[in-house]
């Protein structure tokens, strides 16, 4: 703190702020991984977007594959959060301490894995949704033009 100033309340609050020690888990980081994609749609004389059930349906198994294997990382942190005992080290409990915050399953690893766990369900059910929703459409418009097609009269009458 060398060379700053105190004024006013103001300007210790804002050093307060400045040299704060931020717990660890308390990240405001935007974790991501690989490019940023683009979700904009985009059509050429068209009113709407287009739908590929067999692409969504495809989405859907491997979003389930890809759910099962951070349920499984999941099992892991859970099981690898247990207490070690202390090595001899003069940072041995320190690390120890840093280790069992970050594996802690309020604000640690679990506890984001269970989030993204619970974020891909809940985009699985909205595949699941927008299927189902799809498949009535397609068979509420096939039974009102088989009907359309029944009451019309025929070309031989």
């Amino acid at each position: 703190m060398s060379g700053e100033r105190i004024r006013s309340e103001r300007d210790a609050r804002d050093l307060t702020d400045e040299y704060r020690v931020r717990k660890p888990g308390k990240s405001n980081a935007k974790v991501r991984v690989g490019a940023r994609p683009d979700h904009r749609m985009a059509g050429t004389g068209m009113d709407g977007f287009e739908f590929d059930p067999a692409a969504m349906a495809r989405a859907q198994g491997k979003l389930e594959m890809l759910r099962n294997e951070l349920a499984e990382h999941r099992r892991t942190a859970i099981e690898l959060a247990e207490d070690l005992p202390d090595g001899s080290s003069p940072v041995a409990r320190r690390m120890r301490q840093v280790f069992l915050q970050r594996a802690d399953p309020e604000t640690g690893v679990q506890a984001v894995l269970k989030d993204y766990l619970v974020e891909l369900q809940e985009i699985q059910t909205a595949i699941d949704l927008t299927l189902k929703t799809y498949a009535a459409m397609d068979a509420n418009a096939t039974a009102v033009l088989r009907a359309a097609d029944d009451t019309r009269p025929g070309e031989g009458d």
